[in-house]
């Protein structure tokens, strides 16, 4: 007899207005059927996410993840930061995961004043984040154990508002908003409004980031053509959304996106889905 599938996607945003400046939103994803598989392609964003599996073990790489289904892993930690490129991703159910989605700074306001993201992650860590565990851990282990939603959202504000450090790097913080408000904005305007040299804005998105700022300046601009693109109710040639968005030219346009997701802008478009209720956006490959 074939197995019952439970499936849940969804999105929620934190209980605690103090965490809206730091956490864009949680989310759940589910699925009980053994040997059920999701594929997707996942796509860069600003945004950088923890997710929290249970009894799943990942293997990760520059450009793709798989999660399998494992007794011996109990909580798996991965950190997902600005990536420059599309990731293939494969999950293989039975799996049971969180995500906690930082504002593009957020997650530096939960570590300790000592540590910087350029230390804790690398590929040759495979993703794995432990800069919160064990008490991260343990939080997980009863949030999975939890049938309400709305509890777990509490239980994940509570963690995280317990563990707020803040972050005293005022220079990266004007930084990432006056490039949300100009993406034009370049290497040498961004040094002169700081009142320092370019060494030091790359050392700021390296440290804090793992990021340059052109790398970093790329995703922005990669997303924000995204949004356009949704926003619009009747969808727009693609000159306009090149020139709109700040490409030099339709050429320029094509290879940026080709360069990101693999593929031209007409094919990545068409396959795009928007999945629960934020800004997330992936190619659905196959879905259970």
């Amino acid at each position: 007899m074939e197995s019952l599938s439970t499936s849940k996607y969804i999105t929620l945003r934190p209980k605690s207005e103090f965490l809206h400046d730091y956490i864009a939103y949680y989310y759940i994803d589910q699925e009980s059927k053994h040997g059920a598989v999701k594929e997707f392609i996942y796509y860069p964003h600003y945004k950088n996410a923890l997710t929290i599996y249970l009894n799943s073990k990942v293997e990760m790489d520059k450009y793709s993840s798989i999660s399998k289904p494992s007794k011996k892993t109990h909580i798996e930690t991965i950190y997902l930061g600005a990536e420059t490129n599309a990731r293939y991703v494969k999950i293989i159910a039975p799996y049971n995961k969180i995500g906690i989605v930082f504002q593009p700074l957020g997650i530096n306001y939960f570590l300790s004043s000592k540590k910087k993201i350029q230390d804790l992650v690398s590929i040759e860590k495979n993703g794995s984040f432990e800069e919160f565990s064990p008490s991260l851990s343990a939080r997980a282990q009863e949030i999975f154990k939890c049938n309400s939603d709305a509890e777990k959202v509490t239980m994940l504000d509570d963690f995280f508002l317990n563990n707020f450090n803040g972050f005293a790097e005022e220079r990266l913080i004007e930084s990432i908003h006056l490039l949300m408000g100009n993406i034009n904005l370049s290497t040498n305007e961004l040094s002169a409004h700081l009142n320092t040299n370019r060494k030091t804005v790359y050392r700021l998105f390296k440290r804090h980031l793992n990021r340059s700022f052109e790398e970093y300046k790329s995703i922005v601009k990669f997303r924000n053509v995204i949004s356009s693109y949704q926003n619009e109710t009747d969808r727009v040639k693609l000159t306009h959304l090149a020139y709109a968005n700040s490409y030099y030219d339709q050429s320029d346009f094509i290879n940026s996106i080709k360069k990101i997701t693999g593929s031209n802008p007409k094919k990545f478009f068409s396959g795009l889905s928007n999945v629960g209720s934020e800004d997330t956006f992936w190619t659905l490959l196959n879905q259970v």
